[in-house]
């Protein structure tokens, strides 16, 4: 099959998300994050990251910010959370691991997330240790680590006052 090395019209997005007023869909298409305004807006692109692929968009309950995952097979994945109306782009640090579904607390304390455990697609280097994750951002200047929380479940989010995590199982 030829595989189009210039421009090409995008037919399908992944990984869609909604923010709570309905006013903004972010998704990925191609291995990158689109934002567009509800109903009819026109998609443009929210980041200008080299080098990474991003993936999983998540709204913070305020709908002011997006955590994502960024992909780079050398580095492997980590959260990025994007302030929407500055354009100002985090990078949490993490160690090496393939993270996956980042969600804002409420109060934009802390993101809870899955740290894969490792496959054939992916490898297994650097996944051990995988489950659920929460990530102070309150301490993040002082490289703390993310906390474990349990070893099973998907889908991490908090509560609406961000006292409990809910995740799916089976």
């Amino acid at each position: 099959q030829k595989v189009p090395t210039d421009n090409f019209t995008e037919r399908a997005i992944r990984q869609a998300c909604t923010s709570r007023d309905g006013k903004w869909l972010i998704f990925n298409s191609s291995g990158y994050l689109y934002k567009k305004s509800l109903p009819h807006g026109i998609p443009a692109r929210i980041t200008k990251t080299e080098g990474f692929f991003e993936f999983e968009p998540s709204f913070s309950p305020d709908g002011k910010r997006v955590a994502f995952v960024t992909w780079n097979d050398e580095q492997l994945s980590q959260i990025q959370l994007l302030t929407l109306e500055s354009q100002q782009l985090e990078h949490l640090k993490l160690p090496k691991c393939i993270c996956r579904a980042p969600a804002c607390a409420a109060d934009a304390t802390k993101i809870v997330f899955r740290k894969q455990g490792g496959d054939d697609e992916l490898g297994f280097t650097n996944c051990n240790k995988p489950g659920i994750y929460v990530l102070d951002l309150t301490t993040r200047s002082t490289n703390s680590l993310p906390r474990f929380v349990t070893d099973s479940g998907e889908n991490p989010r908090f509560s609406p006052n961000g006292t409990r995590i809910y995740f799916t199982t089976g």
